[in-house]
């Protein structure tokens, strides 16, 4: 009859999967090959020191290269730019698109997105915690009616919103707190802004507030009072 299987090295193949004693085959543990493809990965986008360093495939940024002109100027400004912004004749020319008993809802002249607004307290504080519960409420309601007026007039898929408390978090103004609210677009992360320092805003600010205003009618009136 035919002799025992051949050993591996004897002209024979260990089948696949194929373990010793018929142990399961153990996890694959990193070692140099995985480190070496992470340097490739590295090294791929712009070398270890390169300014193309990414720390993970999956990490997404919102480039705004336009604005660093804007928050690294050291220029004091003459007064408060909100508060002369509420304080303004015609809300047209300010594109302030709602006004509340606690706040108003301006589009930044500063974007990082069609339809970035910011709400800001009438009161002139440097952060939240000093304002009242009632100013603090009172920001919080306009933030969801803005993000509301924000998805009936442009439809976005998203928002960004936050508050940047000093300069050091990249607050351009500093004396007068105020809430971000920055509308998303699935693939608004483009090569404009890389190569180019240039984002594409596809509508005019003026054209932007009459949209809004018209979304805000919508809503119905602050339950906080005009």
């Amino acid at each position: 009859g035919p002799g025992p299987p051949p050993r591996q090295g004897q002209g024979g193949k260990r089948c696949e999967g194929a373990t010793r004693r018929g142990r399961p085959p153990a996890p694959r543990q990193p070692g140099r090959n995985n480190r070496n493809e992470h340097a490739k990965r590295i090294l791929a986008v712009g070398g270890r020191d390169g300014p193309a360093l990414l720390s993970s495939a999956a990490v997404r940024q919102l480039w705004a290269p336009w604005r660093m002109e804007y928050v690294s100027d050291r220029t004091p400004p003459e007064g408060c730019v909100l508060c002369a912004i509420d304080a303004g004749e015609t809300d047209q020319e300010r594109h302030v698109v709602e006004r509340t008993a606690q706040t108003f809802t301006v589009l930044n002249l500063h974007p990082y997105s069609s339809g970035h607004l910011l709400v800001v307290p009438h009161r002139h504080v440097p952060d939240l915690v000093a304002l009242s519960p009632a100013e603090g409420a009172g920001m919080f309601t306009a933030l969801q009616r803005a993000m509301r007026a924000l998805q009936a007039a442009l439809g976005p898929d998203g928002f960004n919103l936050g508050v940047n408390h000093g300069r050091i978090a990249g607050a351009g103004i500093t004396d007068h707190v105020h809430a971000h609210v920055v509308p998303r677009w699935d693939g608004d992360t483009n090569f404009m802004p890389v190569l180019a320092d240039v984002k594409v805003l596809p509508e005019h600010l003026d054209r932007t507030a009459e949209r809004l205003r018209a979304a805000y009618a919508g809503l119905g009136p602050d339950p906080s009072g005009p």
